[in-house]
């Protein structure tokens, strides 16, 4: 018999990843970077958890399944397509819909832990 047991993302393993990633560009916009630590879950748990960092920068928002993320550093705007936009900073915690699309405004780095449901 399997006993579930729980999992740790340990903040350390995202910084020890040399080096961010370019998002896409928004013309006109400085461009964001981002790197991340993700920890393995089972297929059968159906989603993602982990830590995500971001420079500051301008870059859209294309994730289409739900997300829950808390805000642990930094300063951001998010512009959803036809919405009112957010102000996010460190303490924040906030829901994604699925289909939230819009654009991110990152004015300070961000760190953000996550878990996105299938």
């Amino acid at each position: 018999m399997s006993i579930n047991q729980p999992k740790i993302i340990n903040a350390s393993s995202v910084e020890e990843t040399p080096e961010f990633r370019n998002m896409p560009e928004v013309e006109g916009f400085q461009r964001a970077g981002t790197r991340l630590a993700v920890v393995q879950l089972a297929a059968a748990e159906q989603a993602a958890a982990g830590i995500w960092e971001c420079t500051p920068g301008v870059f859209r928002r294309e994730i289409s399944k739900r997300e829950f993320s808390h805000f642990t550093k930094g300063r951001c705007t998010f512009i959803p397509d036809n919405g009112e936009p957010l102000e996010l900073r460190a303490g924040d915690a906030v829901y994604w819909p699925a289909d939230c699309l819009g654009t991110w405004h990152v004015h300070e780095a961000l760190r953000k832990t996550f878990i996105i449901l299938d």
